[in-house]
């Protein structure tokens, strides 16, 4: 409930921005292009979000298995007192596979933080975009942005007016996307 609290002040501002202007014939036209970039984004940001994790995962576990050799000291003492524990319960080695589950268990969760702290920091980035586009709004460039887009949105029988939200519906919806399935994957 929490993670999700956060998505009324990402949709609504870019819903509203979106029907600015748009003639009420043209509302379920504006509406499709909506949800088309938001799928879209939601899509590629789940993508890439998927992937930094696998690598990342991969990565970790990698570097926490250098430390346990059959060499290591503390791997030989965890078997040993694991060992007994397990016996009758799994098979021989028992131990040392336990071990293996616990380091895979590890090196996701410390995968997932990589991933959550590299969407902070890109939902950090949309800060100054946000201040740059307050600036072209005041300098005049944003209109002289619709004008220029305005012949392929008038096409689709819109106002190129709707470029800025339907452009900026990408990013926000791929990071709101992977946080709201993560929940939802979580069974939370």
């Amino acid at each position: 409930v929490y993670q999700s609290a956060g998505l009324a002040f990402l949709f609504v501002p870019i819903t509203t921005m979106a029907y600015v202007g748009v003639p009420p014939e043209k509302n379920n036209t504006v509406s499709g292009m909506i949800n088309l970039a938001r799928n879209i984004g939601a899509s590629f940001g789940i993508s890439a979000v998927a992937t930094i994790v696998a690598r990342r995962s991969q990565f970790h576990q990698s570097r926490l298995s250098d430390h346990l050799t059959i060499f290591s000291p503390s791997l030989n003492q965890s078997e040993q007192q694991l060992g007994p524990r397990l016996t009758g319960h799994a098979a021989p080695g028992g131990g040392v596979a336990l071990l293996y589950s616990q380091l895979v268990r590890q090196s996701s969760a410390m995968a997932v933080v990589d991933a959550i702290w590299l969407l902070a920091v890109g939902c950090l980035a949309m800060i100054p975009l946000v201040l740059l586009l307050v600036a072209l709004e005041e300098s005049g460039i944003m209109q002289r942005i619709a004008f220029v887009v305005d012949r392929g949105f008038h096409h689709l029988g819109l106002h190129g007016g709707v470029a800025v939200p339907f452009l900026l519906g990408l990013p926000g919806a791929s990071f709101s996307h992977f946080t709201v399935n993560r929940f939802r994957s979580r069974g939370s």
